[in-house]
């Protein structure tokens, strides 16, 4: 499951009146991974400033997909794919663009 919080207005933040100027502010990131219970977790800043929620959501999932390849290629490596990783990997973000 990946999601994000795109830009500066993240209600967690302080308000000021003084105005951000558009596209300073990075995006967060994050996804979780469920393999028989909660496997891994991450949230983080983006490495790039998102011009839209969209494009904020395929950073997120693009992230969480790179790590369930990482891991496949680890379990496929130990001679454990077959017993830890389905065939087919789903994700799910909650993005509507």
């Amino acid at each position: 499951m990946a999601d994000t919080n795109w830009g500066p207005q993240d209600a967690s933040q302080q308000q000021c009146k003084t105005e951000l100027p558009l596209f300073t502010s990075l995006s967060m990131s994050a996804f979780y991974v469920d393999l028989f219970g909660p496997f891994h977790w991450i949230s983080q800043h983006q490495m790039v400033t998102a011009g839209s929620s969209a494009e904020a959501e395929i950073y997120a999932t693009n992230a969480c997909v790179k790590f369930l390849i990482e891991l496949e290629q680890l379990f496929d490596f130990l001679q454990k794919k077959d017993s830890f990783m389905p065939t087919t990997n789903i994700v799910y973000n909650d993005n509507k663009a």
